[in-house]
């Protein structure tokens, strides 16, 4: 099956929320609904990321607030995508792991809802060391996350500090 690309948008009480995504997740939710798909993609966790890249589409960069998606917000999202028959997402950003412990509500939100998680997109900026790095991996796969993207490029290696 085809993915479906939903995007949303952080927070509407955050002043980073793009208001006219309702129009998009409606024509999107059309969309899935016709054609019975079972996959889609939540794409902002949120927009501040560690690395500001030529190609971001997004202008994502270290430049925007901390905001991040809520928990309320995720949990109303997936039980919509459930509902169109959703059952498996790929969570990108920004830098989703920005803030490790914001993307565990969003996961809590996925499990609560029965909603797969395909893979979290990453540039693995948080990578500090083994230690802190296993822990972080650990935390993802008790909350389902058995698979990361790893953005790995001339774009995001302009960002990498090792």
């Amino acid at each position: 099956m085809a993915p479906v690309v939903i995007p949303v948008l952080a927070d509407k009480s955050i002043p980073t929320y793009v208001y006219d995504d309702s129009l998009v997740l409606g024509n999107m939710m059309l969309a899935a609904h016709s054609l019975g798909l079972g996959s889609c993609w939540i794409h902002r966790a949120n927009y501040k990321c560690t690395s500001m890249c030529r190609h971001c589409c997004y202008s994502c960069s270290p430049k925007w607030p901390d905001d991040y998606m809520t928990s309320a917000v995720a949990d109303e999202v997936f039980y919509i995508l459930r509902s169109l028959g959703c059952y498996h997402v790929h969570i990108g950003g920004g830098e989703p792991l920005i803030k490790p412990d914001k993307i565990l509500d969003v996961l809590d939100a996925a499990r609560k809802n029965n909603i797969e998680i395909e893979y979290i997109e990453t540039n693995s900026s948080w990578y500090r060391d083994e230690t802190s790095t296993n822990a972080i991996l650990k935390e993802l796969k008790d909350h389902g996350v058995n698979t990361l993207l790893i953005s790995i490029d001339p774009f995001h290696n302009e960002y990498i500090p090792f």
